[in-house]
């Protein structure tokens, strides 16, 4: 009787530790992950902000930077240089009526100017198990409200 309650409680162990991992790598090209409000995130190691800088290691998820509201509509300017060791990384600009726009999604430099319409938008990064640093700066049109996320104050 006691090699079965052993049995069991093993088995249940095991269970509850693959049923409680997440894995992030698997949202990079989710559409719905990329349009969903909440973000799934894992950075073993983040060095720095997204401005002016940041290094990260073995990133994986979605991750909010910037919330941007327009009530008209109106432009942004993204500044960034993208340099990815390994996984894959982008930043992509989900607009109001739920279309996502790739800003950078290699390692470039490079400057995109993005016609945003009135409503709420929001920057987000993606990446599956990617290790890698980015500069990203962002300059915004008249009348647009910027929130940035607060995870990403922290140094």
């Amino acid at each position: 009787m006691k090699k079965v309650l052993g049995w069991v409680v093993l088995g249940l162990a095991v269970f509850l530790l693959f049923s409680c991992t997440t894995d992030y790598a698997r949202l990079f090209n989710n559409q719905g992950a990329l349009l969903a409000e909440e973000d799934q995130f894992y950075f073993r190691i983040r060095n720095g902000r997204i401005a002016p800088g940041m290094e990260f290691q073995d990133y994986s998820g979605i991750n909010t930077i910037w919330v941007l509201n327009s009530p008209n509509e109106s432009w942004i300017t993204c500044s960034y240089d993208l340099q990815i060791d390994k996984g894959r990384f982008k930043v992509i600009l989900i607009s109001p009526a739920g279309e996502i726009f790739n800003i950078v999604e290699t390692s470039e430099s490079g400057i995109r100017t993005i016609n945003l319409l009135p409503g709420e938008s929001r920057i987000r990064i993606a990446g599956s198990r990617t290790t890698g640093n980015i500069e990203f700066y962002l300059e915004t049109g008249p009348g647009i409200e910027e929130q940035r996320s607060s995870r990403f104050e922290v140094n």
